[in-house]
């Protein structure tokens, strides 16, 4: 069987900041445009760029900001771990 997925576009303003926070489920996505950051505890910043992809583990501490001038836009998918 295979997972679960499904896929949406996201327009963050600039300045954006999410908190750290986990999900129940695997993301992955790309950045459209604008420069998109995602950290996770104990790694460097991660700045990404158009045509950037990144993935992020159901259950993975991250947090993501909208850093620059311009909006970020990104195409998210989410994919839920098999049971």
């Amino acid at each position: 069987m295979a997972d679960a997925a499904g896929g949406e576009l996201y327009r963050f303003e600039p300045g954006y900041a999410s908190p750290e926070h986990t999900h129940q489920f695997h993301e992955r996505a790309m950045v459209l445009r604008g420069t998109f950051v995602i950290t996770r505890p104990g790694e460097v910043a991660h700045r990404l760029g158009p045509g950037s992809y990144f993935f992020v583990p159901a259950h993975s501490i991250h947090a993501t900001r909208c850093e620059g001038v311009e909006p970020c836009e990104l195409y998210n998918e989410v994919v839920l771990p098999p049971p």
